[in-house]
């Protein structure tokens, strides 16, 4: 039986002029048409409003801000307007595809251990059209938010968790979804991600992910480094948090001294975790596959030493062990 729930979707936008009418759109003609959509109109200085406003459809909920006050906070504004029985949101610049939202309802509706689901996504407007998908192990997904993101910005949740005080963005300009994401599974939410792409994600150069760059990236890299302070007590030494955090976000040549540091990060978090028992040591070794396994691509076989990665490869499942390895093939498939 086809669900009649409400779903309320939310969409921060500033000077979203170009693009923005294809992302309404994009919304308003799901195949589940029982939706509200709330834009929240973050002070733009161009024609936002005016596209906005052309729009005719009871479902849009039109807001702007007297003051720019940034996605995070756009959004929790978008929230405390929202009444849908499920909720999620939505970037001002990329276009969802017509069966994204019955697909996570559906999902979750299915599931009810679950309390958020994500799904791929696939780029567009540049050279690189890659379909990205993204781990949906619940236990993996905890496991992997301690290092990086891993959930498109598409995340779908019951009402419940906004009723509860639970979900409210941080005022961050940068990763305020990360933040969130990482706040939740600390306290216990669980969340899974779809196979199929749900959202076409558009590259542009007033994107927020590609302005303001290197203040990003710091900040990115002090968020980790707290973050691996906090739950294992490790501080990463001043001389070696431009290598750990580099090659732990980006791409990273390794050298021996390099490999050397990496490698012993790696395996003090595997050691500390195995004391502590904070997460799952079954995933967590999982997750230690992909940045072991990156180290060894990087020194070894970048290098022409394959015989030497055979031989490191076999050490790390002794390690950590056969299976852990399957649970992470299983979950990076298309996550690199």
């Amino acid at each position: 039986m086809k669900s009649t729930a409400l779903i309320s979707v939310i969409m921060a936008a500033r000077n979203a002029e170009p693009f923005i009418e294809e992302t309404i759109y994009g919304i308003l003609n799901q195949t589940h048409q029982n939706l509200e959509l709330i834009i929240v109109n973050d002070c733009s200085t161009d024609q936002t409003e005016q596209r906005i406003l052309s729009i005719k459809d009871e479902r849009i909920k039109y807001l702007s801000n007297s003051t720019h006050l940034g996605p995070g906070r756009s959004r929790n504004i978008g929230l405390q307007h929202a009444k849908g029985d499920f909720i999620t949101i939505t970037d001002s610049d990329d276009i969802s595809v017509p069966e994204r939202l019955a697909l996570q309802l559906n999902f979750l509706q299915k599931n009810p251990e679950i309390d958020l689901v994500s799904g791929g996504m696939q780029y567009f407007g540049s050279a690189d059209k890659n379909i990205v998908t993204f781990p949906q192990s619940p236990e993996f997904i905890h496991c992997w938010l301690l290092f990086n993101n891993c959930l498109p910005n598409i995340v779908f949740y019951r009402r419940e968790l906004v009723d509860n005080k639970s979900f409210k963005y941080n005022d961050f300009w940068f990763g305020e979804d990360y933040y969130l994401w990482y706040e939740l599974i600390k306290k216990g939410y669980r969340f899974s991600t779809l196979p199929d792409v749900l959202i076409q994600c558009r590259v542009h150069e007033n994107r927020i992910t590609t302005t303001n760059l290197e203040k990003r990236t710091q900040d990115i890299y002090s968020r980790f480094a707290q973050r691996i302070y906090d739950t294992f007590g490790i501080e990463i030494p001043p001389e070696n948090f431009g290598t750990i955090t580099t090659f732990i976000h980006t791409r990273l040549a390794v050298d021996n001294e390099k490999f050397a540091v990496i490698k012993h990060f790696l395996e003090q978090l595997y050691m500390e975790n195995k004391r502590q028992k904070i997460y799952d040591q079954t995933f967590f070794s999982a997750v230690l596959y992909f940045y072991f396994l990156r180290l060894g691509k990087y020194f070894f076989i970048e290098q022409g030493k394959p015989l030497q990665f055979a031989k490191y490869f076999s050490a790390l499942v002794y390690m950590l062990g056969l299976k852990s390895l399957i649970i992470f093939l299983r979950n990076n498939k298309g996550y690199r």
